[in-house]
């Protein structure tokens, strides 16, 4: 921890841990056995000659789940290629159930600093956390909260809640993480699912008046719209997203159950690189005048991320140069020189991963670094892409700082799963505005 003076009090605090986020499955504290019999019988039994012992010994190791990992990374090393493909298949299953599932960390903090136990979440889930920005101050204060097992999310709103903080992303895009600092953190309605926080900001309801001076008619519409925030974990990638979440279900305090209605699939949007937040708006059915509240408003939303990411480095940097791993294909067209310090890179990459939809999503899932000599990355100004049969072709500008620092090494962090879901939000106990025009 670093403590700073800059016109008053300003603490800072960068929490950057490995990536051992295990907590969804509850493995976080404690290491795992080296061998642990059961499973390894049950490894064993994946290359049975008896199909319904594989399969059964699968559900199994299912069910233990990431108390198996190790185990099953040595047997997705086996020489038996049943073994190897069935140890392979529930490893991927393990890593999409993390992905979707919310970090659970542990907390213990009675008379604790509010710094320390943003610390200790930070370090268990993964997540790179700052506590106090230039210019604006932390609120320290001594916290008592006690999670057995609670999420990420719920445990920094917590702290918040108590330190008189808010959570957010950094005001300078080009900074990671989340940033911890003093203010209301506001009596927003909230919602957890998975990895991520939905907030809502504002709930509108609208009455126009359309008078027809033909048949001196009048139509009064009545609109309902609300507006969410989401924010997601670190540890999270997320690509792509419907451009609304869908309605569940909406039950008042008046025992009116809103029914959503039918039409078009929303279009998808793709989440900017390096985003740590959107915000939506969307369209309900109005729920009736007289209710004071929505009782439960659940939504679902469709969503598309990558994970257990992998990186290739490339030191050949000439034209036509082709790079495989992992069923991915790195084909280099050119590097370019456009000024003393800009350089243009050309290349293509497909997998073996079906196309998505929208393909936008292959120009982003990929991170592309221009390294110098001495490993110093160079800036990235621009990326743009376009779709190729098998996958994407990507044009990236990067600047150095001088004219001596030269592109020698390209490296390319590339997903190994890539995986679309819906995720439910439920909002509980949620105000709804009541005036209506006399």
């Amino acid at each position: 921890m670093r403590r700073t003076n800059r016109g008053g009090r300003t603490w800072k605090l960068a929490v950057l841990l490995s990536t051992c986020f295990a907590t969804a499955a509850g493995t976080l504290f404690g290491q795992e056995p080296d061998e642990n019999p059961r499973v390894a019988r049950l490894i064993k039994r994946l290359g049975s000659p008896s199909y319904i012992q594989r399969r059964r010994a699968g559900a199994e190791l299912a069910r233990i789940g990431a108390q198996g990992r190790r185990q099953l990374e040595k047997a997705a090393q086996s020489d038996d290629p049943e073994v190897r493909l069935r140890a392979e298949q529930l490893l991927k299953k393990l890593k999409l159930r993390e992905m979707w599932a919310p970090s659970i960390v542990q907390v213990d903090a009675k008379g604790r600093p509010a710094s320390a136990v943003i610390r200790s979440v930070a370090g268990q889930s993964g997540n790179l956390v700052s506590v106090g920005e230039q210019f604006r101050i932390f609120n320290d204060k001594q916290i008592t909260l006690d999670y057995r097992r609670g999420s990420f999310w719920q445990v920094i709103d917590d702290v918040c809640q108590q330190s008189g903080n808010y959570v957010r992303p950094h005001n300078d895009a080009r900074l990671p993480g989340l940033v911890v600092v003093a203010g209301k953190p506001g009596k927003n309605p909230r919602a957890y699912a998975g990895p991520l926080r939905v907030e809502m900001t504002s709930a509108q309801r609208l009455f126009k008046e359309e008078f027809d001076y033909q048949d001196e008619s009048s139509e009064v519409t009545h609109t309902f719209r609300i507006g969410l925030s989401v924010l997601w974990e670190q540890r999270f990638r997320l690509l792509a997203f419907r451009e609304q979440p869908s309605l569940v279900l909406a039950r008042t305090d008046t025992g009116v159950s809103l029914t959503a209605r039918r039409g078009d699939d929303v279009s998808w949007q793709v989440a900017e690189i390096g985003s740590r937040q959107i915000n939506v708006e969307m369209l309900l059915p109005p729920p009736p005048t007289s209710a004071k509240q929505f009782d439960v408003l659940t939504l679902r939303w469709e969503l598309i991320a990558v994970g257990d990411m992998a990186t290739l480095e490339v030191s050949d940097l000439s034209a036509g140069a082709v790079h495989r791993r992992d069923g991915l294909e790195l084909s280099i067209k050119s590097v370019e020189q456009e000024s003393d310090t800009r350089h243009i890179l050309t290349v293509e990459i497909s997998r073996n991963l079906l196309i998505p939809e929208p393909r936008d999503v292959l120009y982003h899932e990929n991170e592309i670094e221009l390294l110098d000599a001495e490993g110093k990355p160079l800036r990235l100004v621009t990326q743009t892409g376009e779709p190729t049969n098998a996958g994407a072709r990507l044009k990236i500008v990067f600047e150095g700082d001088s004219a001596d620092q030269t592109p020698k090494t390209l490296r390319v962090r590339y997903p190994k799963i890539r995986t679309r879901r819906s995720l439910d939000i439920t909002f509980r106990d949620v105000p709804l505005p009541t005036a209506r025009p006399k």
